[in-house]
């Protein structure tokens, strides 16, 4: 997974981030592939004061590789400007979760818990905190690539954990669940279960 990321958190590109990858299986270099620039971070609570908050484009999954390449252009491009590479793997390899079953009796989907995505509950410094009634919910798509296996799902997903807390300087992953392209559910910031 791959992202680029700048000192300023509030800041934005202000131009284009592209890169390509080489292939670990096959060597071969893929097209030049551009990032979603709209990610803001946390827009409520203590997260948002964090000095170590970066400002970044969406992460972009390009599964096992072994050379990149990037271009940024733009007329000013923001201070502290760099290259993210996440290794998803690089912790403990936990077993790939199995795939959502049926519903249970209540019309709950079966959710791949944190544990069996593999989340490195080390790097989280706080719990998150919930309200006690939810009176919206917000779903959102990421607008990366489909071009994945379902047994990578785990992968992506300890990826954009990483990039959340490590990159962008979050306490947590930013979204209480994540579904695959396969229809597997899992939990996302611990306790949104």
């Amino acid at each position: 997974m791959i992202s680029v990321t700048w000192s300023d958190a509030q800041a934005t590109l202000g131009g284009t981030a592209q890169i390509r990858t080489r292939s670990a299986t096959t060597g071969r270099w893929s097209p030049w592939r551009g990032f979603e620039l709209d990610f803001q971070p946390p827009e409520l609570g203590t997260e948002r004061a964090a000095d170590d908050l970066r400002g970044g484009t969406e992460p972009l999954w390009v599964g096992p590789s072994d050379g990149v390449q990037a271009r940024i252009t733009g007329a000013k491009l923001p201070a502290g400007l760099r290259v993210d590479l996440i290794d998803p793997d690089s912790g403990e390899k936990e077993s790939a979760p199995a795939p959502a079953g049926a519903a249970t009796a209540a019309g709950q989907p079966d959710i791949v818990p944190r544990s069996g995505w593999g989340a490195d509950e080390s790097i989280v410094a706080d719990p998150p905190t919930y309200t006690t009634d939810t009176k919206a919910v917000f779903v959102h798509h990421t607008a990366g690539t489909n071009d994945y296996t379902c047994a990578e799902s785990a992968s992506i997903i300890r990826g954009i954990f990483v990039y959340h807390v490590r990159s962008s300087g979050w306490n947590e992953i930013g979204y209480n669940f994540l579904v695959d392209k396969c229809g597997t559910v899992f939990e996302g910031r611990a306790g949104a279960r």
